[in-house]
């Protein structure tokens, strides 16, 4: 999903001073609720994270291409969201007990793309490897990633 800056969309000639030329991401967690009719079902926003560089654990980001959950960080209580990017981006972030976004845990930058198309799988496949690894399609090929 891209994020224009403070929300402003863009249509009409560029300016050096037009706020939509610095084009950042955002992942955002949200709530379905049911209802008896899928019509009257709704989502609300529970979470906006920008991921415009405003603070440590919003580095700047383009083009969130894939995000899983799952258990990645021993010693860390729960599950982590690790999100990637068509900018090479890879973050590790907290899942709360509420499901939100914590702390931003780790953060790395290949090249290419990684993650695309909810490309990753986090499993212990490696018995060589301590724990879970985390593996991640992109554009260059498949990475992986252990705990050392």
């Amino acid at each position: 999903m891209a994020h224009y800056v403070a929300s402003t969309n863009f249509a009409g000639a560029q300016t050096p001073s037009t706020g939509a030329d610095d084009i950042t991401a955002a992942i955002v967690h949200v709530e379905y609720q049911g209802q008896a009719s899928f019509g009257a079902a709704q989502l609300h926003q529970k979470q906006l994270l920008r991921l415009d560089g405003g603070a440590p654990n919003r580095p700047k980001v383009f083009g969130v291409c894939g995000i899983v959950v799952g258990d990645l960080v021993p010693g860390n209580a729960g599950d982590e969201i690790v999100v990637g990017a068509l900018d090479g981006h890879l973050l590790v972030y907290e899942r709360l007990a509420n499901g939100d976004f914590g702390a931003l845990l780790y953060k790395h930058q290949v090249a290419g793309a990684v993650g695309m198309h909810n490309g990753f799988l986090i499993g212990d496949l490696d018995p060589t490897a301590p724990g879970n690894e985390l593996y991640a399609a992109g554009s260059l090929g498949l990475r992986k990633w252990v705990r050392q």
